[in-house]
C-alpha cells in the first residue's frame, strides 16, 4: 500500500505546476502561469469522486487528502516552517491546469 501511495504522489507531483522538470526538477516558488491541459489518463478516475460546485482535480484531491493532513497539518507547517503551507495555491493551479470540461 505504501509503494502505490508513494506512486501516487510522484504522478501528482509530476503534473504539478510547481515542478519544474526543464532545469532538472525542483519545486518553482512564486506565481505560476496554469494553462489547460487534458486529464492524463491515470487521473481520470478521480473524476468519479467529484461533487457539486467542485472545478477541478484541485478540489478531488483537497477533499481526499484533507482528513489525512488538514487543518492540523497547516497549523504544523505553519510553526515549524515559518510559512505556510501552500495548499491553497496548489489547489487552485490544479483546478486551472485540470479543470471540469
Amino acid at each position: 500500500m505504501g509503494r502505490i501511495l508513494c506512486d501516487f504522489r510522484a504522478l501528482l507531483l509530476m503534473h504539478s505546476p510547481f515542478y519544474n522538470f526543464q532545469r532538472g526538477g525542483g519545486i518553482i516558488s512564486g506565481p505560476v502561469v496554469v494553462t489547460p491541459a487534458p486529464w492524463p489518463l491515470v487521473l481520470r478516475p478521480l473524476k468519479l469522486l467529484a461533487q457539486p460546485g467542485d472545478t477541478g482535480l484541485g478540489d478531488i484531491i483537497e477533499r481526499v487528502v484533507g482528513p489525512i493532513g488538514g487543518t492540523a497539518f497547516k497549523a504544523w507547517h505553519l510553526k515549524v516552517f515559518g510559512r505556510p503551507c501552500g495548499c491553497s495555491v496548489r489547489r487552485d493551479a490544479w483546478n486551472r491546469k485540470f479543470p471540469f470540461p
